[in-house]
């Protein structure tokens, strides 16, 4: 079967978070907001289901949002999983921390995908492998500061699906980026 298309702005019914194996509770406490609740509800998102990783921030406000009566989305949240994958799948939307495995593989399975950069990792390398993958529009990246806004405001419609067949391009994207040059 044909992979599935990217879906419209207003389609997101299902949003996946992911932190990778790391802490970045800096993008948990941005999700961890009654703003962000109310972006929610205008992009139609009827659940969210957010992968923690290592971080100690726990997000009581969206577990709270979640269980008061006519809240309209359902919400989970676990520290790690053996695989990503099932979530993934499930997610019209995939908003992700700037790690290589979580960008290739969010963009193999066709969905839309917002990557936001951990500033806080050492030689913050992420922002490099993010904006080069945003330049070939494959995503749209932004920091932790911009996530409510890019949340809200970008556009996922006419992105060019990643082609698995193009074996080189990610590799060559990502060892340009940590400067592996041949």
């Amino acid at each position: 079967p044909a992979p599935p298309a990217l879906v419209a702005p207003s389609a997101f019914e299902s949003v996946f978070v992911t932190v990778g194996t790391t802490e970045f509770d800096e993008l948990i406490r941005a999700l961890d907001t009654p703003a962000f609740v109310a972006a929610m509800a205008e992009r139609g998102v009827r659940r969210l289901c957010v992968q923690l990783g290592r971080g100690r921030h726990r997000p009581r406000v969206l577990e709270q949002a979640a269980a008061a009566d006519g809240a309209g989305f359902a919400f989970e949240w676990f520290d790690f999983r053996p695989s990503l994958r099932e979530s993934m799948e499930a997610a019209t939307l995939i908003v992700s921390h700037a790690g290589a495995g979580s960008i290739l593989e969010a963009l193999e399975l066709r969905k839309s995908l917002l990557v936001v950069e951990n500033e806080t990792l050492m030689h913050n390398h992420q922002h490099e492998l993010a904006h080069a993958m945003e330049s070939q529009g494959y995503c749209h990246s932004t920091t932790v500061a911009g996530f409510l806004a890019a949340f809200r405001e970008r556009s996922f419609d006419n992105m060019p699906e990643y082609e698995r067949s193009d074996d080189s391009l990610f590799p060559a994207v990502l060892d340009d980026t940590v400067g592996f040059t041949a």
